[in-house]
């Protein structure tokens, strides 16, 4: 489950989702641009790390992207 529109630019996610612990493990990897995943990526991550929780967002308002977020996860995975 995901939000669309929140107030205040937050975002809920919750359920099953990838961690948000690294720029390329919130993404399927058949999104990438090319065939594998970097090395430092697949040795570090090794691959994705994935579970259940809740995830709670929040997009500053300035001219440089700048986001927050929070991730209470199971730990299961």
């Amino acid at each position: 489950m995901q939000t669309l529109a929140m107030p205040a630019d937050l975002s809920l996610k919750a359920g099953r989702f990838f961690y948000g612990i690294a720029y390329m493990n919130e993404r399927h990897s058949h999104t990438d641009d090319f065939a594998d995943r970097p090395l430092p990526y697949r040795a570090m991550l090794n691959t994705v790390y994935l579970d259940d929780g809740v995830q709670l967002r929040w997009l500053a308002p300035t001219d440089t992207f700048l986001e927050f977020g929070r991730e209470l996860m199971r730990g299961a995975q």
